[in-house]
């Protein structure tokens, strides 16, 4: 670590104090939601990629390595889907509510995009997962793909621009920690999901993996539309403090 004139001491002192900033931004409501909406939807691509791998190369269905890379095909089209409606989309509707709302921006309007991801997204976990145990017909199976690719492209483009609005000062140390607890959660769910699957089989599997993700991207971001603005107000000073530290002052 080079000699800076924002950071004080030199070599594991100097590293220790910026670890001990970025882990102070785990405070942070925002931090909080960004990490569970990035962490679960990371988590669905082990339970989805295994069961096509493991489920869809025998019978009844007998795919070749090759029909089981094209059901990727589906999760594409519906992640740029859903980038699109995450990014572009919700960027012209700040700018609305902004104007409606004597110019001021708020961090929190990006989370009524939410709403859309929490409904489509079980949606498509439960077609895929049912689908599967169901053995229906491959088009219920491909949409439910897309659904997911959707809420994978939504939840990822939400969860770094409602936090980058929120803490703007303080972008990459808020990334941290959202990466962090992101791969936290996709790490452990990578682990058991083979074990899950196994035990509850598909249906069920995918039903509960649908109420996680309904929870966390439809009922919490309620509480964070009426309430993140003051748990924002709570947290000034420590995110001023923060900012402060980290250049020196």
């Amino acid at each position: 670590i080079t000699p800076s004139p924002n950071l004080r001491g030199f070599g594991f002192k100097q590293y220790l104090l910026l670890l001990i900033t970025n882990l102070k931004c785990a405070i942070f409501p925002p931090v909080i939601l960004s990490s569970l909406m990035w962490g679960f939807q990371d988590s669905f691509l082990s339970f989805y990629l295994t069961t096509e791998d493991t489920t869809f190369s025998e019978a009844p269905w007998n795919y070749s390595r090759f029909q089981i890379a094209a059901m990727n095909v589906p999760c594409i089209i519906g992640a740029v889907i859903g980038c699109l409606y995450a990014g572009s989309a919700t960027d012209y509707f700040v700018l609305w509510m902004a104007r409606r709302n004597s110019g001021i921006v708020e961090s929190e309007y990006r989370l009524y995009f939410s709403f859309l991801c929490g409904i489509i997204n079980p949606i498509g976990l439960l077609m895929f997962g049912i689908g599967t145990e169901k053995s229906l017909d491959w088009r219920v199976i491909y949409v439910g793909l897309g659904f997911i690719g959707f809420g994978w492209g939504v939840s990822g483009d939400l969860a770094m621009t409602y936090l980058i609005d929120s803490y703007p000062e303080l972008v990459l140390e808020t990334m941290v920690i959202v990466a962090v607890f992101n791969n936290a959660i996709g790490c452990l769910f990578t682990f058991v999901c083979s074990l899950w699957l196994e035990t509850s089989g598909v249906q069920n599997t995918y039903i509960a993996l649908a109420v996680i993700n309904f929870f966390v991207m439809f009922l919490l971001t309620i509480p964070y539309i009426y309430f993140a603005k003051t748990w924002r107000k709570w947290t000034k000073n420590t995110y001023v403090d923060l900012v402060e530290s980290r250049e020196g002052f």
